[in-house]
C-alpha cells in the first residue's frame, strides 16, 4: 500500500531499486534489480533509522544513499548497504540547494 505521498524510485549502484515511502510506517522498500521484492528499510519514529516523513530520495556521494524527512528536517545517511550511517539536521530545508540533484521545496 503506497502512502498519499508519491513515492521516489532510486536505482542503488548495485542495481537495485529503493522506493519510499510506501507505507503509513514510512518505510523504504528495497527491489532487486529483476523487480522482486528484497527488504524494507527503516521505521516510523523520530530516532536514528527512523523516518516521520519522507519527502526524498537521492543516492549520494560513494553511492550512500540520502533520505530527506520533511517533518523532523534531517537527513539521513545510509551506507551503500542500506545501514543508517548518521543524520544531519537541516533546520533550513533551503540549505538543499536546486541544481544539487536533492532538490526540496
Amino acid at each position: 500500500v503506497v502512502t498519499t505521498a508519491i513515492p521516489e524510485v532510486v536505482r542503488t549502484a548495485r542495481g537495485e531499486y529503493l522506493v519510499g515511502p510506501v507505507n503509513r510506517d514510512q518505510q523504504l522498500a528495497l527491489y532487486s534489480p529483476s523487480g522482486r521484492f528484497v527488504r524494507t528499510i527503516g521505521r516510523a519514529g523520530r530516532g536514528p533509522g527512523e523516518f516521520h516523513t519522507i519527502a526524498r530520495v537521492a543516492r549520494g556521494a560513494g553511492d550512500s544513499v540520502l533520505v530527506y524527512d520533511a517533518a523532523t528536517r534531517r537527513l539521513s545517511i545510509l551506507s551503500p548497504s542500506l545501514q543508517f550511517v548518521r543524520s544531519v539536521s537541516l533546520a533550513d530545508h533551503r540549505q538543499l540547494k536546486q541544481g544539487s540533484g536533492f532538490f526540496v521545496g
